[in-house]
């Protein structure tokens, strides 16, 4: 048996260890943060962290006192608990301001280290004062609209390093003028403060502060980058030249003053989106050479009267100026433009319209894609938005049906505004299909809230105001189907009455020909029976004189 004292001084020793690591920091793991001088910091490994939020970006409210504009400097090390961290990233919507009762809103500069290699997803989207941006040398990747809407910021500088620029990070600086990139940058290239793709074939980025009203394009360019203008108000007359195949995706998109695209027009692919929300846009014309239109391409282009494809195009095509896929299945685009109309009336001195909308889907349409025959609220040429004062929508679907895709028939919540509620905004669908197509949640909505469940829970609710038809029998069909049911007024269609019997059809052909005109010689010289359907002129005769008649009205027809 060992000495009591030696017992007692191993337990002292094991208590006083116990004692140590419990006064020791605990082990960092990923995902864990803390704050250093406003900014919070996440761990990403053992050796670094990246700047996840700023000073009350969306945890912290300021007073009034506290609103003098903020320089930083983002740290390329910070100390938590006596070990140190590399910063090597900044966080999605670090700095992106709720609103501006936070710290985050009153950023005038911003200086970024070389340490850091990542900006994220609107890491800077919306901050209202920023107007200096130093990107460090070892900054690769800026993500999607990361410095989008930085109204005052008037330039930017791309180090040597940065390889990708996400869709949209500089889209709403409505005073940037000027885009460099460092001249070791083998990704992109600056001309005349406009960014281009390395071998400047691509246009990916004009600075809206440097758009005029009327821009011609380079000659040589190939492609016009996704979101190159994205949301340029300014812009209202492109020349776009023959060297330009591409229009990417949502190259044009939201440019509400655009009406007019001139040039050679020649691509061969139109991306999605690529024209979405050019208001004043009135006409389109697709040549031969064109192969692809993504979808939603001339979605909400309000003005739109006429879309005109070459005869020579193999790939689509346009039934009464609206634009279909070849063998029309797929409908691409309709003129929302020709279902507004002046009234003959003003309200507060503003011009009222009238909106009337009535078209039938030709048979052997499949797919009506996304955003299809959207409805916005009109704006005048100027963009203001006017006052509806009467709206009527009416669709009719063919048997063919088999896709409606997300917003297809979607109405603006606010479509009729002021004196003219939302209630008079109406939508009647008629469809032959006796089987219920597939259908959005999201197509036929007029408006959307949110609202709460039993336990608190948010659930975004859409409302409709409209009525549908449908074919005999299938009535319960439909108020069973997924999304159909969001109609609460459905009807059966109206009985088709038979058609008129054809004069001078004789043989029940359904066409008036020659061998009708044989047909009823055989009943004038008796080698048939006679039968009434041969009086074609209506004398109450059957003779010779009918037959004249007959050549005559197949002659003239």
């Amino acid at each position: 048996m060992k000495p009591l004292h030696y017992i007692s001084l191993r337990l002292r020793a094991v208590l006083l260890a116990a004692a140590a690591l419990a006064t020791m920091p605990a082990a960092v793991r990923a995902g864990d943060s803390f704050t250093v001088n406003g900014a919070r910091y996440t761990v990403v490994d053992s050796a670094s962290v990246i700047l996840t939020s700023y000073y009350g970006s969306y945890d912290h409210e300021i007073t009034p006192a506290e609103t003098a504009l903020i320089d930083f400097t983002v740290p390329s090390n910070v100390i938590n608990e006596g070990k140190v961290y590399r910063v090597t990233g900044i966080g999605d919507n670090a700095f992106k301001p709720r609103d501006h009762r936070c710290y985050a809103y009153y950023l005038r500069s911003i200086v970024i280290p070389a340490s850091v290699k990542s900006i994220g997803t609107s890491a800077f989207e919306g901050s209202p004062h920023l107007v200096s941006v130093e990107l460090g040398k070892g900054v690769e990747r800026i993500g999607n609209r990361a410095f989008a809407q930085c109204i005052q910021l008037p330039a930017i500088s791309l180090p040597s390093q940065v390889a990708k620029l996400g869709l949209a990070a500089l889209s709403g600086c409505k005073r940037l003028t000027k885009i460099e990139a460092d001249s070791r940058n083998s990704h992109f290239a600056s001309i005349d403060g406009v960014l281009y793709s390395a071998n400047r074939d691509t246009l990916l980025v004009y600075p809206e502060g440097k758009c005029t009203p009327s821009l011609s394009i380079g000659q040589g360019v190939k492609a016009i980058g996704k979101f190159a203008f994205y949301g340029i108000d300014t812009l209202r007359r492109v020349e776009i030249p023959a060297s330009v195949t591409c229009i990417d995706s949502s190259a044009f998109e939201m440019c509400k003053q655009l009406a007019s695209i001139t040039g050679a027009f020649n691509p061969v692919a139109i991306g999605g989106h690529a024209f979405f929300g050019c208001y004043n846009l009135k006409s389109v014309a697709i040549n031969s050479n064109v192969k692809e239109i993504g979808t939603s391409a001339f979605s909400r282009c309000q003005s739109l009267m006429q879309i005109d494809v070459d005869n020579a195009n193999a790939h689509f095509r346009t039934i009464d100026g609206v634009l279909f896929t070849a063998d029309t299945a797929t409908v691409l685009a309709y003129p929302l433009g020709r279902c507004y109309s002046r009234a003959d009336e003003n309200y507060m001195g503003t011009p009222l319209y009238d909106f009337s909308f009535d078209y039938k889907l030709p048979n052997g349409t499949k797919v009506i894609p996304p955003y299809t025959f959207m409805i916005e609220q009109f704006a005048d040429s100027t963009g203001q938005p006017v006052y509806c004062r009467i709206f009527n929508a009416a669709i009719e679907l063919p048997a063919s049906i088999e896709h409606i895709g997300d917003m297809a028939f979607y109405i603006n919540k606010d479509f009729p505004t002021g004196l003219y509620s939302s209630s008079n905004a109406w939508i009647n669908i008629k469809t032959h299909a006796t089987t219920p197509c597939h259908i959005s949640s999201e197509a036929l909505a007029s408006y959307s809230k949110i609202e709460y469940g039993v336990r608190g829970e948010e659930r975004l609710v859409y409302y409709f105001w409209g009525s549908l038809e449908v074919p005999r029998g299938c009535v319960e069909t439909y108020r069973n189907a997924t999304n159909w049911s969001m109609f609460k007024d459905i009807s059966e269609l109206d009985p088709v009455p038979d058609p008129e019997p054809l004069v001078g059809d004789l043989n029940g052909d359904g066409v008036t020909n020659v061998t009708d005109v044989v047909v009823l010689q055989n009943m004038i010289l008796g080698t048939t029976s006679l039968d009434a359907a041969g009086d074609v002129n209506g004398d109450k005769t059957i003779d010779t004189s009918d037959v004249t008649y007959l050549i005559a009205a197949i002659l003239n027809k």
